[in-house]
């Protein structure tokens, strides 16, 4: 059933009266209703078109009373001016598919900035509600793109993340591990770095379970690759096993990671970290001693989390950090040991 605006029952007959007549709207356009689209019974709309155009659209009866049907091809070639996007300027139009009971009406068009494409709603339009995907809202660097797949809220955290931390925005300010690391530049587009995650070794691991850090040092370790986030440079990993490779020379009192000396004890004492807890190892006589140590339970500790909680990872990613922890350590030991002769030449002084 079909009501008038004043809420009379109309009938078949009193629908039809309209067709075949010629009316004027208010900007002075006339136009012709040629039929009526009965796609969805309860609110009717009519076909139209305009005197001089090609093309036909849909109008509610009560809009051809008070002169609102607007002539579409109108909007055709005018610029709006957007809130975040600048100008954007239309190139055609179109209806919704009449799959609900109101009719929207979408224009198709370019932003002049970047002459990226959109289709938006006509009324968003007006309101400058409408965001060009090129336009870099993500610290002016960052930009959507034109994701052509469905994606998962994880992966657009994680690449503001990343984005973050490489522009040492407020909430990694302090962050000085990321003063020389770059991003791939095909990455500040969000729809080329989608393409080119789900690639990436670890994955299906991170789109199914919590925890999963994207890490660029392991590969760009062991492949000479530098500080860069990039297809080739970095892997999902579980956020526990990456913290096995933290480990710092800087704050302790013998120049090797884990080893403290004890000046009332006169000997080293060795703790490991552990579930986000200092474990401790033992106390030994000399530095070196006390390395060896801290070497053999930090490589026992990252044995133990891949053959138990985390022997579903990727055998890549676990030949991968086993070797990176061994020059890691490598590395370490031949710092420390520079570091420990300089320690105990200072307090002889």
């Amino acid at each position: 059933m079909t009501y008038d605006r004043n809420g009379k029952l109309e009938t078949k007959n009193d629908y039809n009266k309209y067709i075949g007549k010629r009316f004027i709207n208010g900007d002075g356009d006339e136009f012709d209703v040629l039929g009526v689209h009965d796609k969805i019974e309860s609110n009717k709309r009519y076909i139209v078109r305009f005197v001089n155009r090609v093309s036909m659209q849909l109008c509610y009866r009560a809009s051809i009373i008070d002169k609102s049907t607007r002539d579409l091809d109108r909007y055709i070639g005018q610029q709006f001016k957007t809130n975040k996007s600048g100008i954007f300027r239309i190139t055609g139009w179109y209806f919704t598919d009449g799959t609900t009971s109101r009719v929207r009406i979408r224009v198709t068009g370019v932003f002049l900035d970047t002459n990226n494409v959109g289709d938006f709603e006509i009324l968003n339009l007006k309101r400058g509600e409408c965001i060009d995907t090129m336009t870099k809202t993500v610290k002016n660097v960052g930009f959507h793109g034109n994701t052509k797949r469905e994606y998962d809220a994880k992966e657009y955290s994680i690449w503001t993340d990343m984005i973050e931390r490489v522009t040492h925005s407020d909430k990694y300010a302090n962050f000085k591990y990321y003063e020389d690391v770059t991003i791939d530049e095909n990455w500040y587009n969000f729809a080329l770095f989608l393409e080119d995650i789900s690639e990436i070794i670890g994955y299906s691991d991170f789109i199914a379970n919590g925890h999963i850090d994207i890490d660029k040092d392991i590969l760009s370790k062991l492949n000479g690759l530098g500080k860069i986030y990039s297809k080739e440079s970095c892997l999902f990993i579980p956020h526990e096993l990456n913290t096995v490779l933290n480990f710092s020379q800087v704050s302790n009192t013998s120049g090797y990671p884990g080893v403290s000396y004890m000046p009332k004890s006169n000997n080293y004492q060795v703790g490991l970290g552990k579930h986000s807890k200092r474990v401790a190892i033992g106390n030994y006589k000399t530095a070196e001693d006390g390395f060896k140590a801290y070497r053999k339970a930090k490589i026992e500790h990252l044995d133990f989390l891949l053959d138990g909680k985390y022997s579903y990872v990727d055998d890549k990613i676990k030949e991968s950090i086993t070797k990176v922890l061994v020059i890691l350590l490598d590395e370490a030991e031949e710092k420390g040991r520079s570091q420990n002769v300089l320690i105990a030449h200072a307090l002889t002084l």
